[in-house]
């Protein structure tokens, strides 16, 4: 679906919260921030979402400064 860009982070707490993700293709890209709650499961490098395609592309496009 995506590449796994970054953790958010609970400022207070350094607890994960979510996980931004670059989500689509090449003319529709959009950075999405995924709760952890919506993390299946972790198998190596890969992430697995409880979340289909569809609800990935339903999420809000978030705002994050790239370099």
């Amino acid at each position: 679906m995506g590449k796994l860009d970054r953790l958010v982070l609970d400022e207070k707490s350094g607890a994960i919260t979510h996980i931004q993700m670059l989500e689509g293709h090449l003319w529709g890209k959009k950075d999405v921030a995924i709760p952890v709650a919506d993390i299946e499961f972790t198998d190596g490098e890969t992430v697995y979402l409880k979340l289909d395609k569809n609800a990935v592309k339903a999420l809000p496009a978030v705002k994050v400064k790239r370099k």
